[in-house]
């Protein structure tokens, strides 16, 4: 069920792994940043544009051309606190039962020091609710939080110079939701502890830390109620792209 505040849909990113021709059958958010400016900030259009729809002081969110294949969306730190760039699904819509997958391939240049990134699932209007949070730290170690307080602990480890994709498969009838990291199932099964609300945003960001520096890559944030299989050595995001239209 889709659950609006004030429209219909809304929607982030989601990929998926099946060898036959599949064709999603909603898809409530597609950012790609093809059609952005290059070297230009991105705009704050909403999902109906593939763009975010807000971004905190202390991160820029930047359109580069590289170093993913296409245009990308380069989230760096700029103040010592912490700062977010959210999306939401289209019409403001949270999603309240079935199935729900959120995916974004990242791209780590480096692992700077001190430098920690964020990316979350929330609900679509503050004060907002936590579904999952992965932590990517220093070192490279990627860590889960969920709901109220839950810790996963360290779920994987960040590879640098090469597309990175994470998805996240959120069941909201069970209450459960798994996570997948570079094509591997990392966690399944975990319950989200969150009954009042719907999923309804998609966030990347960064933690707060001292020097202020610190940049990583984001494309193809999608959001979706289907799930098809890609091989994980395979980054061609045009014929993925063609199985949602």
């Amino acid at each position: 069920m889709k659950h609006s505040r004030t429209a219909p849909v809304i929607g982030l990113l989601c990929v998926v792994l099946s060898t036959g021709a599949a064709q999603a059958e909603v898809t409530h958010l597609w950012a790609d940043f093809n059609d952005k400016t290059i070297d230009e900030p991105i705009g704050m259009g909403g999902a109906e544009v593939g763009e975010p729809v807000s971004k905190d002081n202390a991160v820029t969110a930047t359109v580069r051309e590289g170093p993913l294949a296409t245009p990308c969306l380069e989230i760096a730190d700029a103040l010592e606190g912490n700062g977010y760039v959210r999306f939401e699904l289209l019409g403001e819509t949270e999603l309240t039962t079935g199935k729900v997958y959120l995916s974004a391939d990242l791209w780590f240049e480096s692992l700077a020091d001190a430098f920690e990134c964020t990316i979350m699932v929330k609900d679509e209007e503050p004060p907002s609710v936590r579904f999952a949070e992965l932590g990517i730290e220093a070192d490279g170690r990627i860590y889960l939080h969920y709901g109220q307080s839950s810790n996963a602990g360290t779920i994987g480890q960040v590879a640098t110079g090469r597309l990175f994709r994470v998805i996240f498969e959120f069941d909201m009838d069970a209450g459960t939701f798994n996570v997948w990291l570079d094509g591997e199932l990392a966690v399944s099964g975990l319950e989200h502890e969150i009954t009042e609300a719907g999923v309804g945003s998609f966030l990347f960001g960064c933690h707060w830390d001292e020097d202020a520096e610190g940049s990583y890559y984001v494309d193809a944030v999608v959001v979706t109620d289907y799930f098809q299989a890609v091989a994980t050595e395979e980054h061609s995001w045009g014929r993925m792209k063609a199985a949602f239209r």
